[in-house]
């Protein structure tokens, strides 16, 4: 994969929003004076997305260079963006059918935010996937011509 092409940048634009609306889902739903609870909620998210994301960037290196390597890195975030997609879904559902403000869900614009920021990081992947995949084929298709 090119380190100039729109489908990395995307990529990369897009685990970026991914990872800050992850954190910051983690702030908003967790409850402010229960510290452990809510490092036990995010340790492992983060943990996840830091070892995915380091095997992606490291995987496009290896790539640039023409050395072969694995890629479970991008299968690992995109299985956490389905996951995200899913659980963002539960929540929006929740809150808008829950009028008790401090029920779980998604309530008010603090809510909105991290949920919309997760939301475009899970589908600006996923949407890079499917690209990379379409530019693989095209390319795989030239080459055996």
């Amino acid at each position: 994969m090119n380190t100039n092409s729109g489908v990395y940048k995307l990529q990369v634009a897009a685990f970026i929003i991914f990872c800050i609306g992850s954190g910051w889902n983690g702030a908003t739903f967790s409850p402010v004076d229960d510290v452990p609870n809510t490092f036990a909620h995010l340790t492992p998210v983060l943990l996840l997305l830091l070892l995915f994301g380091v095997q992606f960037f490291t995987a496009h290196d290896a790539d640039v260079r023409g050395v072969a390597t694995s890629h479970w890195g991008q299968i690992g975030i995109t299985v956490l963006a389905v996951i995200t997609i899913i659980a963002d879904a539960v929540l929006i559902t929740l809150g808008q059918t829950n009028p008790d403000p401090n029920s779980v869900g998604v309530h008010d614009f603090t809510d909105w935010v991290p949920a919309t920021l997760t939301l475009l990081g899970s589908f600006l992947w996923l949407a890079g996937q499917v690209m990379g995949r379409q530019g693989s084929k095209v390319a795989s298709k030239a080459i055996s011509q």
